[in-house]
């Protein structure tokens, strides 16, 4: 029979429920429910009375022999074979127990969550004999407590347990089920864990040969650069595509044709500056889902005004689109200029899907294989689980349609913005003869169709009464409003149109500047950020917690608005940039420090957000949610965020532009404007680049 200090060590877990069953049930007697919970323990863990609970499940003396061990009754087997192991004090029996989550400090501070120790556990290998072994299994269990009254009924905790590998989830429910009535235990497969047990799947070795190929190409590219240089000879186009001294090179080349009137060196720093905080927002974002020791400080910090900057960091995308209708309008019509009001259609089409898809392709192909294996935890399938819905739909990532097509069950989910804005793209030549042919009719009919748009997401949230805020936080949204306001591309047009009309100014400006007086400046520039500071801080008032719900009504004004009002305090900004008048925020905006930031936007904006799904579901033990410990998160995530990105520019993006413009600069009208031009659409790479 066990010790009662080894029944002790056995039971570390049944301690905390019992905790737990002190706490929530009145009834409870406190002053020996402790003493009486630990007989119950050692009655029921006892070897005396194990044959007992082997039989309760069908076990005969002669099947607890673990030569007759057959799939069923291994777990119990096994189990007996740890507290065999306890009773003889070999290690690998208490690193079962020691690995089990212990009683959590801060309950009611919003720490639920108690991962145990998810390496020790996985370590456990002993071999019993020369054709048995027992190893170690992790689970991240639910416990829920079944109470009489109060808030006490609601207690979900999630505690890491370690069982033998060969307890199922449904076999370890039953037996605990069996022996505990007040307590709700449950696992499921999904959320436990062995060594090892990923294998390469086809896809994997073929992934595996597209990597190494690139990487192949990249080295080939470079060794013959170098050689062909140093002998002072020239190499085809092609074959210095791939390389790494002319690619970086034109990484890191700072433009310095800031005077011409064709150039808006702006748009880099409002490029990077956007992408910098739809970053901070998404590590804001998986912190949320992090297991936080002080959750519920994360009602208080969605009560802050500085919250207000993460809560509608969304916004941020309105930007992109703003610039993707203003440099596609602003380089077509050039381009229509020298060609008469013609088009290369089909050519454009094939341009913007060579310039975008490569890089997307071999994010997607990463996604659905190698992504898996870059880490392990008890939070790792939670936080990265997404990468399956691949296995369906990444076809309509592919084709650019997986806000339609795929609305709810996206591969790749932040893609979906690329879908929105290779819509646009398609679309743009209908604006863009309408405007060429008509002029300010073309301007007026367009502005019309912006506005009837607006009033159909007016009419989307008031019809289905949707709510476009609430005071436990917005970052994660309902999936049903995200289907119908967020990701659809209806939905996010008047930006996009309003780039569009604000490009054909700059076009037909030709670059002449307006005298302005300091009355107009003052007041453009407080015009524009009354604008911009409403659309981020005008529902904090909601975000309170004495505030009423949102109506459809305030809400259905308010997303069909914001997105108008954010778009046009943009436009009020490039325009004295443009015009001169920018002063300090046009400084700002153009150094040459943005530059590379910007060029390297698209790849950022796509491996952004696997990188902080890594690093989130990589968790092994509890997280602190402050301002400052996000700050840190935020760095070291946009440090490996950049540097991923600047090998993705340098081995897929870089040089697949450079395969683009050798095959279609000679025929294209639209990839090939006049020399000014190209400081805007071939130097200002990003996510919406025409």
């Amino acid at each position: 029979m066990l010790s009662t200090k080894y029944i002790k060590n056995c039971t570390h877990f049944l301690i905390f429920v019992g905790f737990f069953y002190q706490f929530c049930n009145a009834d409870a007697p406190v002053s020996n429910f402790g003493y009486e919970l630990i007989k119950k323990i050692q009655k029921n863990f006892t070897f005396d009375s194990y044959p007992n609970l082997n039989s309760s499940f069908g076990l005969s003396t002669h099947t607890q022999s673990r030569a007759y061990k057959t799939a069923d009754t291994a777990c119990l087997t096994d189990l007996r074979e740890v507290l065999n192991g306890i009773e003889r004090d070999e290690v690998w029996a208490f690193k079962f127990i020691d690995a089990w989550g212990k009683v959590p400090a801060g309950i009611l501070y919003g720490n639920t969550v108690e991962m145990g120790n998810f390496g020790e556990c996985l370590s456990i290998s002993a071999t019993l004999d020369k054709d048995e072994s027992i190893t170690g299994k992790y689970c991240l269990s639910n416990v829920r407590f079944i109470t009489k009254e109060g808030f006490r009924n609601k207690t979900n905790v999630n505690v890491g347990i370690c069982i033998p590998q060969t307890c199922t989830a449904e076999k370890f429910n039953e037996v605990f089920k069996a022996h505990f009535s007040d307590i709700q235990l449950s696992i499921s497969e999904k959320d436990c864990k062995v060594q090892g047990g990923d294998v390469f799947t086809t896809l994997d070795w073929v992934a595996l040969g597209v990597f190494c190929s690139v990487g192949f190409l990249v080295c080939l590219s470079t060794v013959n650069e170098y050689i062909t240089h140093k002998f002072g000879k020239k190499s085809h186009p092609l074959l210095l595509s791939f390389s790494l001294i002319s690619n970086t090179r034109q990484l890191f080349h700072i433009s310095s044709h800031t005077n011409s009137p064709s150039v808006i060196p702006c748009l880099h720093g409002i490029r990077s500056l956007s992408i910098v905080w739809i970053i901070y927002l998404h590590c804001y974002l998986m912190m949320t889902y992090s297991p936080n020791i002080n959750a519920v400080e994360l009602r208080n910090w969605f009560q802050s005004v500085y919250s207000m900057v993460l809560q509608r960091a969304s916004i941020s995308v309105d930007t992109f689109f703003f610039l993707s209708g203003l440099l596609v309008a602003l380089v077509s019509f050039r381009s229509m200029e020298k060609t008469k009001g013609k088009l290369n259609v089909p050519l454009m089409w094939l341009h913007r899907y060579l310039r975008l898809t490569p890089v997307l392709a071999l994010a997607v192909l990463f996604f659905m294989t190698f992504y898996r294996l870059m880490g392990e935890g008890p939070i790792w399938q939670n936080i990265t689980g997404a990468y399956k819905l691949c296995d369906e739909t990444w076809w309509a990532t592919l084709l650019y349609v997986q806000n339609y097509a795929a609305a709810g069950k996206m591969c790749f989910g932040h893609a979906w913005y690329l879908a929105a804005d290779t819509q646009f793209y398609f679309i743009s030549p209908i604006f863009l003869f309408i405007i060429w042919k008509w002029h300010k009719r073309g301007l007026a009919a367009v502005a019309i169709f912006g506005l009837l748009m607006v009033g159909c997401l007016f009419s989307i949230v008031l019809v289905n009464k949707l709510i476009v805020f609430d005071n436990i936080g917005n970052l994660g949204t309902d999936q049903e409003m995200l289907k119908k306001t967020y990701y659809s591309t209806h939905s996010r047009v008047s930006p996009w149109l309003i780039g569009i009309m604000f490009g054909y100014y700059l076009y037909n400006n030709k670059g002449r500047r307006h005298e302005l007086s300091r009355t107009w400046l003052m007041f453009g520039w407080l015009t524009s950020l009354s604008l911009l500071l409403t659309v981020i801080f005008c529902l904090y008032g909601y975000a309170q917690a004495d505030a009423p719900p949102i109506s459809p009504l305030e809400g259905a004004f308010y997303l069909s608005l914001s997105h108008v009002a954010w778009s046009l305090g943009l436009c009020w900004i490039v325009f004295v940039c443009v015009n001169g008048n920018g002063g300090i925020v046009n400084k700002f905006l153009s150094l040459g420090f943005w530059q590379p930031i910007s060029k390297l936007s698209y790849c950022m904006y796509i491996w952004h957000l696997v990188i902080i799904m890594v690093n989130t579901g990589r968790l092994k033990t509890n997280t602190y949610f402050s301002n400052y410990d996000l700050i840190l998160n935020f760095w070291s995530n946009f440090g490996i965020t950049m540097m991923i990105s600047t090998i993705a520019y340098l081995a897929i993006e870089a040089p697949m532009l450079g395969v683009d413009k050798y095959f279609l600069s000679s025929s294209s009208t639209t990839s090939r404007p006049q020399q000014s031009t190209k400081q805007i659409a071939a130097s200002q790479q990003h996510i919406c680049e025409s």
